[in-house]
């Protein structure tokens, strides 16, 4: 290696060393069991077990944070990126000890640490606010979004600089600013607005993340905001504006009619994501029960799973909608048929008197080609006790089915019948060999109940 290279390579190591030694040894930092509070706020990164440093920065609590800022501050050296660029070239010794001794990233696991650390600590951290403004404009995405979560755990007091985030220039900066005003929840309502704005723009990643984040904040501004996007001429804010409204929920109830109307004139995937809207909306109307029922058959899977969905929460309608989740149990879609299956199972548990009515639908789903499907079927049975007792044939037969879980499911519903299931024990009693232990297991309490007093099944 010749002289000028040695030579270069000495100033590398040394250089960023002395300045950083100097840079350390004039901050004053907080020791808490013997350890610089930044060193347990680095142990936050791991890989070692964080239960021990999350305590420590918990107790330490605000006490912490001015040895945080400082962390904060920490800039990486100006010879990291050089070094990281010609380490590929280097000879493999020479690169692992450089590498060793120049520590290029403990700057960066410093700052990862402190952010981690001032999220944890929460409310009382406001000093911070300033140094993790610029954490969240850190080049490390992990930095960036750790900060971004501190700044919403910090509430009001720090929503004006997540909203001054709205305005960076990196795509990915306004993201996680996006994240912690979620985090920030109902406090973060003076940042509606420029949400909105997000909504009407190209990234898609943000937008889907702003309406997210809209329905966590929540309020009436919000809800109209979004009604306000309805009307606009462009498919793909339209669409923003749906998914907003399903994101605030029961709040944006009074964007039902514009939602019934549009469902009617709208493009495909307008329909498909106003009829899943409505379904988090919730709201009992006849109107939207009979749109639910009819999308059903809409010709798009993806619609008649999301109408199914929306039935499961019931509208007031629950008997015309049980019929029709029952005659869905036939469709082509093995989504349309779990969700049609986990829809009437939840009308039957709300409603006993219509309970009856579905035993013939989960007796018939007992035989699907899905198992998911026979799988749900079994344990709505088991959960019916002795109201299962017209599947009887059925449930004997799944005795036999291909998936422990079925099996498993089946024979605690036949055990609730009690005495009534009696006609299955010798199929019940040659489950008790099976390698499964958990269907083993299902077999014996199911044998045990043949001759109690009928019970709802419960799982093991």
């Amino acid at each position: 290696m010749n002289r000028r290279i040695l030579i270069g390579l000495t100033l590398l190591v040394v250089v960023p060393a002395l300045v950083g030694y100097f840079q350390w040894r004039g901050v004053k930092h907080l020791k808490v069991q013997g350890r610089p509070v930044v060193e347990w706020a680095m142990a936050l990164n791991g890989p070692q077990d964080v239960q021990e440093a999350e305590q420590v920065i918990r107790d330490t609590g605000t006490a912490a944070v001015p040895s945080l800022i400082n962390a904060l501050e920490a800039r990486d050296s100006l010879l990291k990126k050089p070094f990281l660029a010609i380490a590929p070239r280097l000879p493999n010794v020479v690169g692992v000890r450089l590498h060793r001794w120049l520590n290029p990233y403990e700057k960066e696991r410093l700052r990862l640490g402190a952010t981690r650390a001032l999220e944890l600590i929460g409310p009382g951290a406001e000093r911070a606010i300033p140094a993790l403004g610029k954490a969240l404009r850190d080049p490390s995405a992990e930095i960036a979004m750790h900060a971004a979560f501190a700044l919403g755990n910090l509430g009001v007091p720090a929503v004006s600089t997540l909203i001054n985030a709205l305005e960076a220039p990196r795509d990915e900066t306004r993201f996680f600013a996006i994240q912690g005003l979620s985090r920030a929840g109902p406090e973060a309502r003076p940042a509606v607005p420029e949400l909105i704005g997000i909504l009407r723009e190209s990234n898609s990643k943000n937008a889907r993340e702003a309406a997210a984040c809209l329905g966590r904040i929540g309020g009436i501004a919000a809800v109209h905001a979004a009604i306000g996007l309805l009307r606009n001429p462009e498919l793909r804010i339209q669409l923003r504006g749906i998914q907003t409204l399903s994101a605030l929920g029961p709040q944006a109830r009074s964007a039902v009619p514009i939602l019934l109307e549009l469902v009617q004139t709208g493009d495909p995937e307008v329909r498909k994501t106003i009829i899943g809207a409505l379904g988090t909306i919730q709201p009992s109307t006849p109107e939207v029960g009979a749109l639910f029922i009819s999308a059903l058959q809409d010709n798009d899977p993806e619609v008649r799973a999301v109408a199914a969905e929306g039935l499961e929460r019931g509208d007031g309608t629950e008997a015309s909608s049980l019929k029709a989740l029952i005659e869905s149990l036939n469709d082509p879609d093995t989504e349309v048929r779990r969700t049609s299956l986990r829809a009437i199972t939840s009308i039957a548990s709300r409603n006993p008197d219509l309970a009856v009515t579905a035993v013939p639908a989960f007796a018939q789903a007992l035989g699907d080609s899905d198992f998911l499907v026979r799988l749900y079927s079994a344990q709505a049975l088991a959960s019916l006790g002795p109201g299962a007792m017209p599947a009887l044939g059925p449930l004997q037969q799944a005795l036999n089915d291909t998936h422990p879980g079925v099996q498993s499911w089946a024979a605690l519903a036949l055990g609730a019948q009690g005495p009534g299931g009696e006609p299955a024990r010798g199929a019940l009693e040659k489950l008790l060999t099976h390698p499964d232990k958990a269907v083993a297991r299902s077999a014996r309490k199911a044998l045990e109940q043949l001759t109690a007093v009928p019970t709802t099944a419960t799982p093991n």
